[in-house]
Parts: C-alpha cells; structure tokens; sequence
C-alpha cells in the first residue's frame, strides 16, 4: 500500500512524498489478590507528508486507513496550505534502505498467554519467599507486537518486525512500597528472582538515615540511578528546534568533559527495545557517538532539524501516538561499559555511598534536586542504607567522573538509557545537599 501512497500524492501535484503504516497489537495481563485481568488492542496509523518544490510539507494522520480515505486526505492537503519561500527539504529524503538483521522480534513473546503469565506470577510469588515479609500487591505485563513500513516517492522501501514486552510490579517489604518497570524485547529475559533482589534492595534504602557529615564524597551510581541522571539531561544532546539560540554549536564546543566520558546512540543493539533498522523518515539508523574523549562531538536530529542547522539527519525521526510529523527522539542512549569490575569501585569509594535511585524532586535554575537513597560503602561492600538530597545538572554531573564498571545495564525510563556503574566525587554542602 506505501508505493501506492506516495504514487497518489504525486498525482495530487506533490513533488515528494513519503508515508508510514504502523500496525501494532498490543495484549495487557494484569494480577492482583482480586483475579486476573486481561484486554486486547490493535492498531492501525498511515501518516502520509507531501513536500512541495519549496516550503514545509503538509502532513496527516490516518487510522485504519482505506485508499477512499487516503485518496480524501491527500485531496485535503493539495488544497491547504500554499508554497513557502525556503526550499524544500525534500531533497534530503533517504534513497535506500540496508538490510540489517535484528534481534528485535520474539516469537514466543508474541504467542504469550494467561497461563504462560500465571505462571511468571507464581514464580514472583517464590522468588519473593526469600525475603519474609515481602509482598507483591500487583503484576502488570503488557505485550506489544508492531509492523512497520516505510516508503517515499523516491523509490525507498522498507518493513520490520519488533515486539516489546513492560512488566510493572508494585512490591511490598517492611512497610514500603515501590512501582518496579522492566521493558525487554524477548519474553526470556525477564528473571523474577533478579526483579525481586532489585526491588527489596531499593526497598531497604528507603530505610536509610540522612547522610551526616561535611565535605567531598566518594559516589558510585548503580546503572538505575545514572539512567534517572541520563533522561533529565538527554535533551542537551538533541539538535534544538528552529528557534534555538545560533550559539548553541559554540557552547558545545566550551563544554570539556574528563577524558574517560564517552555517550552514544546505539540503535543496532540485539534484544533492545529501543533498536530498530530504520526511524519513522527511512533514514538508516547507525552508531551515533555523541561524546567521544570528553567533547561533544555530535547530536541527533531528524531530517528537518538538521536540514535547518545544516547537518544531516541522524536517523531519530520517531513519530508519537497521532502526531503527523516525526520529532526527535533517542533509541539506546547508552554510556559505554568500562575496564573496572563493580568491586573495584566500591573498594575505591572506601567509606563513600553507592546510589541505587534518585527520584526528580525540583529544579532549581538550570539544575535539578532530587531524593537520592542508597548504602554506606564499608570493606569493600554495601552497609547501613542513607538518604539525602542530591544536586546535579548539565554539565556537573560528568565533570567529576573517575572510572565505569564492566557491567551495564539498561532501563526504560520513556528513553531506553544504558550505563555501567560510574565512580564518581560529591560534596555534601553546608545545607547537607550532596552536589
């Protein structure tokens, strides 16, 4: 149907089109102590732009679209609107498409049903007997399945295939409570043991005492707290809108992170749910190292945005729910994995804190305050957990970072974020704010 689209708008007396079908299925499980629950969804969205020879393109949306109704929206957009001055960026659309295999679908998630998931329940309900006193009020699991095809007006085409799996869970232990999410693309990579170390252990740090003392600390960020840090400041390595300040390219350039600092966008990693072969424009989506050696050295963009700022679009076209036109979005932003081992940073934060969540509490200016909980670090390992506040912002949380573990973790925080565990150095000020 896509050739047939863009065939059409060029009769409509279109110079360029290009058009996106999404066909998603999406299946939700829900347990609490009164049942299980269980809804079915599908989804059918074409968005179709037509570019004329000069000005911005028009656009819309389609839901379970027919040709009547797309002969009807394109006859809409030819007679709305008229040329602008600025040329087109027409021009810049994708020509060809590389095939790239992907570990992003998962055939068994996709024939998922209530008793596979009562199952995973009861194996929640037996990982949680290792902690007495631990209770689970609420399992979650939604199962998304999604098509996409992709075409232009210049002979572009392209499809793929992905599921994405979210398990959310509201844990109990010693009279606290937490929402835990966990997004993955293969139905096999959700451990409940793991799920439910993770959620005591956060449990317990609510626990914690205020951090006392005065002077520099010795941080190390667990990969679920660095990713909260990572989506508050993501937006700094996103090529700004049109009417963004021109300065913003020399700011970058002033901007000297310590040399260990490196950020990337990693759309090709296997069993990711951020991965995927192409963006929402057909743009081949590849490595796009955002900081290498402590520099910026690139943003992401789409095609219009780089278009206006005269670079080239990175491929992070990504279109929202109904949204006609693409906007810019992350796939994996990742920091690199490291050389240390975990052990080796808590032995060099001797005395320091380990930091397993920061919860966005404020903003102050440019920079954010958020309730930092974790554990006193003593011998080389976790102690009595603490709480306190924590101040950080663009570009002083990178500034004092040490070392980066081996392991990296990822989590779904709206952007999929990565990262190991970053050795870092605080200070508690005069107020007890760890900055």
């Amino acid at each position: 149907m896509i050739d047939w689209v863009t065939e059409e708008a060029l009769r409509n007396g279109f110079f360029a089109a290009d058009a996106l079908r999404q066909k998603e299925r999406s299946r939700e499980f829900w347990w609490s102590p009164g049942g299980q629950q269980y809804h079915y969804r599908t989804q059918d969205l074409l968005y179709i732009r037509g570019f004329r020879e000069s000005g911005l393109p028009a656009g819309c949306c389609l839901t379970a679209p027919s040709r009547n109704l797309v002969r009807q929206g394109l006859l809409d957009l030819a007679n709305s609107g008229m040329p602008g001055k600025s040329s087109s960026y027409a021009r810049y659309l994708p020509r060809k498409l590389e095939k790239i295999r992907l570990q992003i679908y998962d055939e068994e998630s996709v024939n998922i049903g209530a008793a596979d998931f009562s199952r995973f329940v009861d194996r929640l309900f037996e990982s949680a007997t290792s902690y007495p006193g631990c209770e689970i009020r609420s399992v979650r699991l939604v199962q998304l399945e999604k098509k996409v095809y992709v075409g232009n007006s210049f002979g572009l085409s392209g499809k793929y295939r992905k599921t994405v799996l979210t398990l959310a869970l509201v844990l109990g232990f010693d009279g606290e409570w937490a929402n835990l999410t966990e997004t993955r693309v293969f139905w096999q990579d959700f451990d409940p043991l793991r799920l439910v170390n993770r959620g005591v252990n956060l449990l317990r740090s609510f626990k914690g005492r205020p951090l006392e003392g005065r002077g520099n600390i010795p941080l190390v960020f667990s990969p679920e707290s660095s990713a909260v840090v990572l989506r508050l400041l993501a937006s700094r390595f996103r090529i700004p809108d049109r009417l963004a300040p021109s300065g913003w390219r020399e700011q970058d350039q002033a901007v000297v992170f310590p040399q260990l600092f490196r950020l990337e966008d990693e759309p090709q990693l296997d069993r990711q749910p951020g991965s995927v072969p192409f963006d929402d424009e057909g743009v081949q989506c590849r490595l796009t190292r955002l900081v290498d050696r402590g520099r910026i050295v690139r943003r992401i963009a789409d095609i219009r945005r780089g278009c206006h700022w005269k670079t080239t679009g990175t491929g992070n076209g990504f279109r929202v729910g109904s949204g006609v036109f693409p906007s810019v979005h992350f796939s994996n932003l990742s920091v690199p994995a490291g050389v240390y081992s975990f052990r080796r940073l808590l032995a060099d934060a001797e005395g320091g804190v380990l930091v397993t969540m920061l919860w966005p509490v404020s903003s102050e200016g440019g920079e954010r305050v958020c309730q930092a909980f974790g554990f006193r670090i003593a011998g080389g390992d976790m102690a009595e957990p603490v709480r306190f506040l924590f101040r950080t912002g663009f570009p002083g949380f990178f500034m004092h970072l040490q070392k980066t573990s081996k392991e990296r973790r990822f989590f779904h925080h709206g952007i999929n974020i990565g990262s190991p565990y970053l050795l870092s150095e605080g200070y508690i000020d005069e107020d007890g704010i760890v900055v």
